[in-house]
């Protein structure tokens, strides 16, 4: 595996669990990076809890495997996503800030062998912080397909919409007759998108109206550091 820095990229170095002393130190750089968004002008944040970044390493007990307050049970496991989340919601305010988690996928081998129970717990819990949003990634696999991603089929954004009630988000290759179809699901607020707005920086007035979408360039230039398939999309007349 590669990691993209200044320089380029290079060899993805092993990774180590934190140690349990390490931690209060990170859950501070979250909410230090809250903060410094809304100065410089952002209207909120989002604490990214999926997609095998360091919340869902906590969260998954095929990469957790600590034996202290972090790790074994589903609330111990919960316990960073909860800390972070707390601490981000009492620097700007909870209606100001997002959780993102992907219950339903696996991304980088971060698997979880009962995840039913897991974010059963973890969505009850963000939903007593009166978030301004909590948004759910479906099953895409690491290809970027909708799939199973291992997740057990028995478990599906039915348990998320019964453990949470506030407001909620779907993101996970939509299009337009997808999202507006998904929309009319009751507990359902919204549909995100990420992908399209790469070449489609114009994508919510052409979903309005109706036209084509610029595809998504070759997967090959993008995240590369250069602007080749950012840039050169052809741009909506009128």
């Amino acid at each position: 595996m590669k990691t993209f820095i200044d320089t380029g990229f290079v060899d993805t170095p092993a990774p180590r669990a934190l140690g349990i002393e390490e931690i209060p130190g990170v859950v501070e750089q979250y909410r230090a990076g809250a903060l410094n968004a809304i100065a410089a002008g952002f209207d909120g944040v989002e604490i990214h809890g999926a997609n095998g970044y360091l919340v869902e390493q906590f969260l998954r007990d095929g990469v957790n495997r600590r034996a202290d307050a972090y790790g074994g049970t589903v609330e111990n496991r919960c316990r960073f996503l909860l800390e972070v989340t707390d601490a981000v919601c009492a620097a700007v305010g909870a209606q100001r800030t997002a959780v993102r988690l992907s219950p339903f996928s696996v991304t980088w081998d971060c698997s979880d062998s009962d995840p039913k129970p897991l974010y059963s717990h973890a969505v009850a819990q963000l939903a007593t912080r009166d978030l301004a949003f909590l948004e759910v990634v479906e099953a895409i696999n690491e290809a970027g397909d909708i799939s199973s991603g291992g997740a057990s089929n028995a478990f599906n954004i039915t348990h998320i919409l019964a453990a949470y009630n506030g407001r909620l988000v779907i993101n996970g290759g939509y299009d337009a007759v997808r999202a507006e179809a998904v929309l009319a699901r009751p507990g359902i607020d919204a549909v995100s998108f990420a992908r399209p707005f790469i070449c489609n920086p114009d994508l919510a007035e052409r979903f309005a109206r109706g036209a084509p979408l610029t595809p998504m360039a070759d997967p090959a230039v993008i995240y590369g550091g250069g602007e080749a398939g950012y840039i050169d999309f052809a741009r909506m007349a009128g």
